[in-house]
């Protein structure tokens, strides 16, 4: 018989986080992650944006300046 495994939720650092621009030639899901209509922008860790960014779907977004 087979030995029963547990699956533990993985903890995601919130530092480990990165904003994407989302590009015209995106599908309707993102790592996963079903888009809404007019979404521009999605946090991914690094793992999860890897595949999106060689296929070009999204682009690191750029820093906000706080020029005053």
């Amino acid at each position: 018989m087979a030995k029963k495994t547990t699956t533990l939720p993985i903890a995601i650092d919130p530092s480990a986080v990165a904003l994407y621009t989302i590009t015209e030639t995106a599908p309707p899901r993102i790592a996963g992650r079903r888009l809404e209509v007019d979404q521009k922008t999605i946090e991914l860790t690094e793992s999860q944006a890897r595949a999106e960014l060689l296929a070009g779907h999204i682009v690191p977004a750029a820093p906000a300046s706080n020029d005053a």
